[in-house]
């Protein structure tokens, strides 16, 4: 996948309900949409957010280089494609919109999962940002672990078919 492809597939997935014919890929915005309408209906989270990681790791080497820990010092990096923030904006904000009503009561299971699939995306957007994580998906794990969450997709998604 190209930079531009993969903000392209960023925006797909904070616009559209789901992807071109053929692509099995859950949107994210279809996965907290139909969260929103049917409950306990995020099994497809997983999958979601691990697609949305997979762009962000793209547009990561695109703006900091290929290995983004090895620049010392202070340098000029590519500017951000706005379209990628944007989206990025969205996805959150569709899924806090889903979770501040829920807040009210006990989280449910997807509520629950939603609120670490949103973190993750927010966190994987920061080091971007920071400018100096090779891997964000290795990143996430560490983060994970001092966090004491669970963002183990395989068992998530082992979880969410019981």
């Amino acid at each position: 996948m190209n930079p531009g492809e993969a903000v392209a597939r960023l925006s797909a997935h904070a616009w559209q309900l789901a992807f071109e014919e053929g692509d099995e890929t859950p949107s994210l915005g279809g996965v907290i949409y139909r969260m929103c309408t049917v409950p306990e209906s995020s099994h497809a989270l997983p999958a979601a957010v691990r697609d949305v990681v997979r762009c962000l790791e793209v547009i990561n080497h695109d703006v900091n280089g290929a290995v983004p820990s090895k620049i010392k010092g202070i340098v000029e990096r590519k500017a951000i494609d706005p379209r990628a923030i944007y989206a990025i904006s969205v996805i959150q904000i569709a899924g806090w919109e889903y979770l501040v009503p829920k807040m009210k009561d006990q989280l449910s299971t997807d509520s629950r999962q939603l609120a670490i699939a949103l973190w993750a995306v927010s966190f994987a957007w920061s080091q971007i940002l920071d400018g100096d994580i090779d891997s964000l998906h290795e990143e996430l794990k560490y983060a994970c672990f001092g966090q004491e969450l669970s963002l183990d997709f395989d068992s998530w998604e082992a979880a969410s078919e019981t």
